[in-house]
């Protein structure tokens, strides 16, 4: 009987660990941006509700990482410098090469948003506290 529940357990555990693809490797995949190596995390937390879930990934970047990060998102396909501050965003804004990304500035430093039927997700970048926050859910 112990084995049997030792056996549960533990193909319990395997199932809940395996399904999940990290919250970095999201990130980079969503955002056209990569997360530079040994930034400080300050949260990862999965939120599963049945069939819908929400990522909320946290963390802080030195300045060079800052940098870096700031320079990927100039750089990118998503970025459009026509938004600045806090604009609600219109589908003009979006990139033809995806109609649905977005990398902008704000009055605190950038955002990011995507929009695909039932899933999104949201970036902000502080270049003042040089936090950056990644939400992603599905409802």
């Amino acid at each position: 009987m112990i084995r049997f529940q030792h056996i549960c357990i533990l193909t319990t555990l395997l199932l809940c660990s395996c399904g999940r693809t990290p919250s970095e490797e999201r990130f980079e995949k969503t955002t056209g941006i990569s997360i530079p190596k040994n930034v400080e995390v300050l949260k990862d937390d999965y939120h599963d509700m049945i069939q819908d879930y929400a990522i909320e990934y946290s963390i802080r970047l030195t300045s060079d990482q800052l940098t870096e990060v700031t320079t990927s998102i100039l750089s990118s396909k998503f970025f459009n410098p026509a938004i600045v501050g806090d604009e609600i965003i219109r589908d003009e804004y979006f990139p033809r090469e995806s109609a649905n990304s977005v990398w902008y500035r704000t009055n605190t430093g950038f955002c990011f948003t995507n929009r695909n039927d039932r899933t999104g997700v949201a970036v902000q970048l502080n270049t003042a506290t040089h936090e950056m926050e990644f939400s992603e859910w599905h409802d």
